[in-house]
């Protein structure tokens, strides 16, 4: 039977302890909720239950004896990865629910701190594309075109990153949008004759 012993919101990310009372003893369960804006493999991975790959994950280190859970606990949002000390119980046979708080606690920090540093990132990458588009243009009145040339790449290469990575838009939806571009231009230009 399972026991809901803890339920809190910690650094903007649920966290919920859960105690098993079985025949064979008490054990405890551990899960943090990830949001739609963590990065989409994270996502893509819980949909598919692949707790294997979570253990990888620096943010989850701190789990007790690994990552042991990613789905759907429909509760609170669709994606969840957790813990249990029952399969280690011979291990952590003195782990407690404080001990469980704790270490999702410091999970929920190095996820906040992850995000929030990513965020940063991605920000400053598209301040980056701004600048660089400010500087090929003075280059460009200045009539250095080599140099226009090596900002405008840059720009795009800023742009894209922040729409890939950001916005989740697919690279094939990049590359087909200027060509979209150059035949509704041809469209236009045959309507001005």
């Amino acid at each position: 039977m399972k026991n809901v012993v803890y339920n809190e919101v910690v650094y903007d990310r649920r966290i919920m302890v859960c105690e098993m009372n079985m025949p064979w003893g008490k054990y405890f369960t551990g899960y943090i909720q990830l949001h739609h804006t963590d990065p989409r493999i994270w996502l893509d991975q819980v949909n598919m239950g692949n707790e294997d790959y979570f253990n990888q994950l620096y943010e989850f280190k701190e789990f007790i004896g690994g990552v042991t859970y990613a789905g759907n606990l429909h509760i609170d949002g669709e994606w969840w990865v957790g813990f249990d000390t029952a399969s280690f119980s011979h291990m952590f046979a003195d782990i407690d629910k404080e001990d469980c708080i704790k270490c999702l606690k410091q999970t929920a920090k190095a996820l906040e701190l992850r995000t929030k540093s990513v965020r940063d990132i991605k920000f400053g990458s598209l301040l980056e594309a701004v600048d660089d588009l400010a500087i090929a243009s003075v280059f460009n009145k200045l009539g250095k075109e080599d140099k226009v040339n090596k900002e405008l790449d840059e720009t795009r290469k800023n742009v894209v990153m922040f729409l890939q990575e950001e916005l989740g838009v697919a690279p094939e939806d990049i590359d087909l949008f200027p060509s979209l571009k150059t035949v509704l231009g041809e469209d236009e230009d045959d309507e001005d004759e």
